[in-house]
């Protein structure tokens, strides 16, 4: 995946989407462990975390487009993530 023809949005409907910048149109949407909207999010390379109003953190897999671990990690909403390599 080239994180120069990426970008990454995610929503208040819990869902994050993969949008083709070249085509300009999405290419995927990612559903699953978050319930509640989601606050944030950062990627590296194929490794996406997000997290959401209630406090639920999840591992996405870019290239699968999957959730591979979703843990509750704070008791209110994740305001901020930030991924260090």
């Amino acid at each position: 995946m080239g994180s120069d023809s990426v970008a990454i949005s995610a929503s208040y409907d819990a869902s994050i989407r993969l949008w083709d910048i070249k085509k300009k149109q999405s290419s995927a949407k990612l559903v699953g462990p978050h319930k509640e909207a989601i606050m944030d999010f950062d990627w590296k390379n194929s490794l996406l975390v997000s997290g959401d109003k209630s406090g639920v953190m999840s591992i996405w897999d870019l290239n699968a487009e999957k959730s591979i671990k979703a843990i509750k990690t704070h008791k209110g909403a994740v305001s901020q993530i930030k991924l260090y390599a």
